[in-house]
C-alpha cells in the first residue's frame, strides 16, 4: 500500500469566464506523478503499473453505474472520488464527487449521460498519461 502524497495540487488553467482564483482541474496531476515515481527510486514500470491498476478499476466502476440504485451509485462515485485523487486524476475525482452528491441527496439514479462525461474524462486522462509517460521514456 502506497502512503498517500502531500496534498493535493489540482491547480489547473483558468477557463474561460472562470472566477477569480478559480482554477480548472489538470487531466493529470503530473507533479503528483513524478512525487510517485520518486517513491519508487524513479522506476517508470511501477508507477505506470499503479496507474494501468487505477483505469482498470475506474472502468469497472463506471461500467457498474448505470445498473445501481441511487444508494449503491453513492457509494461507487465516493469511491472513485478517492481513488482518481490519490493518483492526481483532479478532473476525475472533481466530477465524480459532483455526481456523489447528486447521487446521495437523490432518489433518482445519476442519469447515462453524466455517467459518459466521467468516461470522457477517463479517455482525457489516459491520453495524459500515456503522453507524460512517454516524455520519461
Amino acid at each position: 500500500m502506497v502512503a498517500p502524497l502531500r496534498g493535493s495540487r489540482s491547480e489547473g488553467r483558468k477557463t474561460a469566464g472562470s472566477a477569480p482564483g478559480d482554477l480548472e482541474p489538470r487531466v493529470l496531476d503530473t507533479t503528483l506523478f513524478e512525487e510517485l515515481l520518486g517513491s519508487f527510486a524513479g522506476d517508470l514500470d511501477i508507477v505506470i503499473s499503479i496507474y494501468r491498476t487505477f483505469v482498470g478499476t475506474t472502468i469497472q466502476l463506471i461500467e457498474a453505474l448505470p445498473d445501481q440504485d441511487c444508494a449503491t451509485q453513492t457509494r461507487t462515485l465516493h469511491t472513485l472520488k478517492g481513488s482518481a485523487a490519490m493518483v492526481g486524476a483532479d478532473r476525475i475525482a472533481r466530477l465524480a464527487a459532483r455526481l456523489h452528491h447528486v447521487a446521495a441527496s437523490s432518489v433518482h439514479p445519476v442519469v447515462k449521460t453524466r455517467i459518459d462525461e466521467l468516461t470522457g474524462e477517463l479517455d482525457m486522462f489516459r491520453e495524459a498519461l500515456r503522453t507524460h509517460a512517454d516524455s520519461l521514456r
